[in-house]
Order: structure tokens, then C-alpha cells, then sequence
């Protein structure tokens, strides 16, 4: 069916439309501008709720009948989102019509969705993922002039399920009935963050609740490539007051590493209008900021829980290669304590490999002319000892020089609040550049130290490694620290002396003192580095992590891996 066939049944479904009901397209779909509705008792029924907007309940859109909704129906079955984004799109390429409103396009589905031009990483919430089970949801800005492209979204939604392996299911009957107040409904299980474009007025303060989730997400990726909550909303409250490039980049130059490249995420993002040496805020931008304002502590809240994450890598992975690992003889992580029983102690954890080899050995040491006959006294019992994890004093020692800007930086900053937030640990900071070594950030449990700390490292110049692991061990000696862990984060070798005119020898000569100091050392370096990385951490008994770039979450993985190796101990 094509050419003016299509028209006719566009102009079909927009006289449905404008008497508020929905239609079936084919044997599989229903499309309305109105929300969906099953009934477990009677799956085969799909109804629309009549008084509830598609663009209204979804998005807190305050226009009615601009967004069309749209479900196909299919066996149970986890249909891939992604697959039916790139169909969608592939049938939007094809029409000038469709290639306008392509960004405005959602789907979902028992996998996952979001914006069919975005990531399409949104959507994994569990309850939202159950209630897609049996169907494609796809929802999509569309005016009555432009209506003939529902059947050509549909064909390619049904084409991809099928080439999927999954039957699609015939709709028995369709019916139309109200709501509750204001077509009201539980709709928590569709709740879930999104890239999406339909979001409501751009200039709103996002008081709906998709409209907020949608804020939330942007608002903690954005303090994510930040690295604070705190940045974003003085960037955005400055641009709400200022458009002069010069006098932004020069106040984030206080603070920031990489300035320009912060005003770049603004800018790709559609946060922000760059015009020359002038950047004003969108109306997006506007919204954000307005967000910030209003929900500053629940942002806060939510991103120190993504701080606190631990990251999945639990093993080593091609990302990370360790050196120098030491022996568990030599201080490596302590799997169990093995010891007899103290008096009246309860023999819950009996070693009963240990135990029976103890009773062969002394039963033979006590047998007699009458042969040898095994049994088991209390002086054999061995019982396997409950470990306990102790805190850690963790110093990290951060090479701040010139090529540690932009993601390098962030990463090491992230470390520094991500041990605080995850762990009981004291946490300290020390950083040196050019010719000096500074501790940023003495030993603390207090995370607003932590961020006013690493908020002040800005890389600049050379890289005087010697003197920063000289001032690094000065600090924890002074210290007097019960645990201490010293971990180094650098991305090159030294380029600064301290005694003599070798950098390199003079940076091993410091390292050759944190042994005897009693310190445990670990160095995370990268691949170019790795003759003179192990060779510095032969000379302070530690431990090499060689990665292949500085990110986030190795640097977690690795310092977890490390601090792990000093906090075992027994009860």
C-alpha cells in the first residue's frame, strides 16, 4: 500500500484521532494519542483511555494530541530495542518527513530503549522492562499531515520482530473507555530516566515526574564529565547572568583542568549557543539550570551514590595488567586464618582437612602394638578463623603536570571522593607539578573536604616525581598513621630532578626509602612507562597496575585490588 493509498488512511487516522479514540493498524497494533491500557484478566484486550494524553501523562507535555502512541504486540519474549530503533530509523531515512522528526522517535521493549537517534541505554529499569514483555512501545511527535508515516513504523517494528525469531500476536478486540480522574493510572512501572525529546516546554522547571527524571539523568552525566555537582550550577548560573566566553574561561580556569573543553559538552549537548566569544544558554540550558536550582540536594544525594558505586570489573581484565605482584608469603591478600579452638568456643568453622590430617598424625604418633586406628580429640580440632576487613590510611599521590589535564585529572579526582564515599577509610591527597609537592587534602573522612581538595588541583608544567614521593612519605611519617597505603597515579615519568641531574635515578633513589618507612606502595601507570614504572616499584616493594588509560573505573578497580591486600586481618 503506497502513494495515495497511505494518504488516505493517514487522514483516516486522524479523523479517529480527533474524536479521542485509538485504531488498529493491521492485525497487531493499536495507535492513538492516547495511553494504552491491558488487563491481566483479559490479555487479548487492549483499551485506550480516552481522557488520558499520550504527550500529557508521558511527558508533561501541555499541549494535547501532539504525540502519537503506538504498541505492537508480540509473543513473551525479550526483543532486542536496539535492532528496532535501527529499523524505525532506516524507514524515517527514507522519507523527507520522517528524517525531520527521526529525534523525536522513543521506543521500548523488554531490553531496554530510549531516543531511536539517542544510545539507546535508557529504559533498563525492571518493572519497566516486565511491562514491555508482550510489546514494542514506540512514541512519536507527529502532526495529522504527517500521520502516514505510523504505517510504515509499524511494517518495520513487525518485519524486525519477526526477523528476530518472535511471532507477532493478533489484537482479539479493541475498546475505549475513561480513566480515572484526569485519566489517572499507575504508571510507576513506566517511570524511568530518558534521553528523550518530547520532554515538555523547554523553559519549564520539569515539575512533572518524567520531565524530572529526564532533568536528573542530564543534570548527573553532566556533574559526571564536571566532576562536581557544584561546577555545573556555577557554569549555569554564570551563563544565566553572563555570555562573555573570556570572563567564563577565565573563572573556570581556577578551578577546572580542561575550561574549553567544559564549554564544549555545553555546546554539544544543546545546552548552550556559542557565537564567537559569546555563549548564551537554549532553552534546554535554561531548563537545566533552572533544575539545578530547585533540586540542587537531591542531585547531590544521587551523585554521590554514582560515586559510591564499586565498579564490576571484580577480575583482571585486558584493560589492566599488574607486575611485580607480590607472593601472599609477602603481605598478598590473606584468604583465611587457620587456628585451634579458643576455650568454650563453638565449633561452627571446622578446617576438616586440617583437623583430619592433625588426628592421622597423632594417632600415629600414639598407636600401638594393636595397629593403627584414627581418632579425632579436641587437641585436633583446627577451626578456619572469620576475617574482618580493618580501614586503610590511603594517600593518594597524584601527578599533576601538564599532560594529566581533561580526563586524566577527572579520573584521579573521581578516585579521591569514590574511596571516601565506599569505604571506612582516612583518605589524603598529595599532589605535585612543576617543582613543588603539596598535600591538597590531609587525612579525612569528610567529603566536603575531599571536594573543596581536589576541586583546587588544576595540572600544570613538569613532573617532579622525586620530590612528590619525598613529601608524600615526610606526610604519612608526620601522620603517624596506623594502616598507611600509598598509591601513586601518574601518566608519564619524571622530568623534574630533586638531587642530582637524573630525574629517573632520583625518582628510584625515593623509592628505595618507603620500605623501610613500613608503607605499602602501589604505582598505576600507563603502557609507555613500563620499563621505568617497574623499575621504581622494585626499589619500594610494591605493586605495578599497567592500564591502558587512566579512566575512572579502573582506577577504582585497581585501588579497591590494593587496599584490599592491608585491610584482611583475622578477629
Amino acid at each position: 500500500m503506497i502513494g495515495g493509498d497511505v494518504e488516505i488512511l493517514g487522514n483516516y487516522l486522524a479523523s479517529i484521532f480527533h474524536r479521542d479514540n485509538g485504531a488498529r493498524v493491521g492485525e497487531t497494533a493499536i495507535a492513538s494519542r492516547k495511553v494504552h491500557a491491558v488487563d491481566p484478566s483479559a490479555p487479548e484486550e487492549i483499551r485506550v483511555i480516552t481522557n488520558a494524553d499520550a504527550g500529557e501523562i508521558f511527558y508533561r507535555r501541555r499541549g494535547q494530541g501532539e504525540v502519537v502512541h503506538l504498541d505492537v504486540f508480540h509473543e513473551v519474549a525479550e526483543v532486542n530495542h536496539c535492532l528496532v530503533a535501527s529499523a524505525i530509523r532506516d524507514v524515517l531515512d527514507a522519507d523527507p518527513r520522517g528524517r525531520l522528526i527521526a529525534d523525536y522517535v522513543d521506543v521500548q521493549t523488554a531490553t531496554g530503549g530510549g531516543r531511536v537517534t539517542g544510545s539507546l541505554s535508557y529504559g533498563d529499569k525492571p518493572s519497566l522492562r516486565r511491562a514491555h514483555l508482550n510489546h514494542v512501545h514506540v512514541a512519536v511527535l507527529l502532526d495529522d499531515a504527517s500521520l502516514p508515516l505510523v504505517f510504515g513504523i509499524v511494517a518495520a517494528v513487525e518485519s524486525e520482530v519477526q526477523a528476530q525469531g518472535f511471532e507477532i500476536r493478533k489484537i482479539e478486540r479493541l475498546a475505549h473507555d475513561k480513566g480515572g480522574k484526569k485519566g489517572q493510572s499507575d504508571m510507576s512501572p513506566y517511570q524511568a530516566f530518558t534521553d528523550s525529546m518530547l520532554q515538555g516546554d523547554a523553559r519549564g522547571t520539569g515539575n512533572g515526574p518524567y520531565e524530572q527524571q529526564s532533568d536528573l539523568q542530564r543534570a548527573m552525566e553532566l556533574s559526571d564529565d564536571f566532576g562536581s555537582v557544584e561546577e555545573v550550577a556555577e557554569v549555569l548560573d554564570y551563563l544565566a547572568e553572563d555570555s562573555d566566553l573570556h570572563r567564563l574561561i577565565t573563572a573556570l580556569a581556577q578551578k577546572s583542568a580542561s575550561p574549553s573543553e567544559l564549554i564544549d559538552i555545553l555546546v554539544n549537548k544543546g545546552l548552550v549557543r556559542r557565537d564567537g566569544w559569546k555563549a548564551v544558554l537554549t532553552p534546554d540550558g535554561w531548563r537545566l539550570r533552572n533544575f539545578f536550582r530547585l533540586h540542587r540536594r537531591e542531585i547531590e544525594m544521587h551523585f554521590r551514590r554514582l560515586i559510591r558505586r564499586i565498579p564490576a570489573i571484580s577480575a583482571p581484565t585486558d584493560r589492566i595488567t599488574y607486575t611485580n605482584r607480590p607472593s601472599r608469603k609477602s603481605g598478598g591478600r590473606v584468604k583465611k586464618r587457620l587456628a585451634p579452638p579458643e576455650k568454650d568456643e563453638w565449633l561452627s568453622d571446622l578446617a576438616l582437612p586440617e583437623t583430619i590430617q592433625n588426628a592421622c598424625k597423632n594417632s600415629l604418633a600414639a598407636s600401638g602394638p594393636g595397629g593403627f586406628r584414627i581418632s579425632i580429640s579436641p587437641d585436633d580440632v583446627v577451626l578456619e578463623k572469620r576475617l574482618r576487613s580493618n580501614p586503610v590510611d590511603i594517600c593518594l599521590l597524584i601527578d599533576a603536570s601538564a599532560s594529566m589535564a581533561g580526563r586524566r585529572i577527572q579520573a584521579a579526582k573521581y578516585l579521591a571522593r569514590h574511596l571516601l564515599l565506599s569505604t571506612r577509610d582516612k583518605v589524603a591527597v598529595v599532589v605535585f607539578q612543576e617543582s613543588a609537592v603539596k598535600v591538597h587534602i590531609p587525612y579525612t573522612r569528610a567529603y566536603q573536604k575531599i571536594e573543596n581538595g581536589v576541586m583546587r588541583i588544576q595540572p600544570l608544567g613538569l613532573t617532579p616525581l622525586a620530590e612528590g614521593m619525598i613529601g608524600c612519605l615526610e606526610y604519612i611519617r608526620a601522620s603517624r598513621v596506623k594502616n598507611p597505603l600509598m598509591l601513586l597515579i601518574t601518566d608519564g615519568i619524571p622530568t623534574v630532578p630533586k638531587w642530582t641531574l637524573n630525574p629517573i635515578d632520583d625518582a628510584l633513589h625515593a623509592a628505595s626509602g618507603i620500605p623501610q618507612a613500613k608503607v605499602r606502595f602501589g604505582c598505576i601507570g600507563l603502557e609507555p612507562n613500563k620499563s621505568f614504572l617497574e623499575g621504581l616499584v622494585n626499589r619500594a616493594g610494591g605493586t605495578l597496575y599497567i592500564v591502558e588509560e587512566l579512566d575512572k573505573d579502573a582506577l577504582a578497580t585497581i585501588a579497591h585490588r590494593e587496599r584490599s591486600r592491608v585491610s584482611v586481618t583475622g578477629d
